[in-house]
């Protein structure tokens, strides 16, 4: 199989699993962006050393939407009890056999261009963090509004998750080898590389300072710069759900649109206890009765920065945006959703 072939059939796995954002990145870029050298990738391999002077490159693995369903059906299909982390577990094993489905492991020959690695969003230990943001921002996937802790794509807004960067070696490759995949690598369309610009950010100067301002409110009440995904929740603002909401558009000069209150209603609802969780099965008008005596939970306020800049950029929610099941797990970590 040629290199284009192989590349273009590792997407493919990749999407099939649900991981549909797919962005190659010249590791030398990414590395020019981090000043912290501790969170350089190799480049060339694990000895960190490349015969190639313009490459090599990385992948950038993420997703929208799409992945939940496949997420929730892997769920389902599972014979013993889900493992602390589903979502971690079914990301690893999706990009494991995508990459064993493409070709691209241990049977290729010693002189060809391989995987070594690959760096997960999740992973925690100092020797394999990734800031896989500035990663996507030098991939040209999506703007990183580092003060707000955002990453914005043209066409999904914020309703992304990146989570991992497939590492190539070259270290051993023979000169044919690196000279295909060195093609490829260039030839790669403006949709699926990194080489062009780096993206332009997508706001106006009004918009980022009520963004920045927004996020840095946050880091003084919540304690915390992102929403806990481990389960382990911050003390709630001591306020409801619309109580919450009418200050934040509020302050913006600005009303939270009828569609987007549905639909935080039945994020909210769904968070709640079973019983109310119930009545937030239907999209329907009855869900924003919960607001008004649903306590506001920890993470609403990194929902609602999400959604106001979905919002600024005019993103086509009904595309883009997560459904209220797979915000609820994703913020709140309620698994009788999978």
């Amino acid at each position: 199989m040629t290199a284009a072939a192989t590349a273009h059939r590792l997407e493919q796995q990749l999407h099939a699993r649900g991981l549909d954002l797919c962005r190659w990145f010249s590791v030398r870029r990414y590395n020019g962006l981090v000043a912290d050298t501790r969170y350089h990738l190799p480049v060339g391999g694990a000895s960190g050393a490349s015969a190639m002077a313009g490459g090599p490159y990385a992948l950038l693995v993420g997703n929208t939407r799409r992945l939940w369903p496949l997420f929730r059906a892997w769920c389902s299909q599972q014979s013993q009890p889900l493992p602390p982390h589903p979502l971690n577990a079914y990301v690893d094993g999706a990009v494991e056999e995508a990459l064993r489905a493409a070709g691209v492991g241990d049977a290729l020959p010693a002189d060809a261009v391989r995987v070594h690695d690959v760096r997960y969003a999740h992973e925690t230990s100092a020797d394999r963090l990734l800031p896989i943001q500035t990663a996507a921002h030098a991939a040209g996937l999506a703007y990183y509004l580092r003060a707000a802790g955002l990453s914005v794509h043209t066409t999904f807004g914020p309703w992304i998750a990146l989570r991992a960067v497939v590492l190539w070696d070259t270290t051993s490759a023979s000169a044919a080898s690196l000279a295909e995949w060195e093609e490829v690598w260039r030839g790669l369309d403006d949709e699926r590389k990194g080489v062009a610009a780096l993206p332009e950010c997508p706001f106006t100067d009004a918009q980022q300072t009520e963004l920045v301002d927004r996020a840095n409110m946050l880091v003084e009440t919540c304690g915390r710069f992102r929403p806990s995904y481990a389960g382990v929740e911050e003390a709630a603002p001591a306020n409801t759900v619309s109580q919450m909401l009418s200050a934040w558009y509020a302050a913006s000069n600005s009303t939270v649109p009828d569609e987007a209150l549905h639909w935080i209603g039945r994020v909210c609802a769904l968070n709640q206890e079973p019983v109310m969780a119930a009545t937030a099965t239907a999209a329907t008008p009855t869900n924003i009765s919960v607001l008004a005596s649903c306590p506001a939970p920890p993470w609403l306020g990194w929902l609602l920065l999400r959604q106001r800049a979905a919002e600024m950029l005019d993103i086509d929610d009904e595309h883009a945006r997560y459904s209220a099941e797979q915000t609820a797990y994703h913020y709140g970590r309620r698994r009788d959703l999978l």
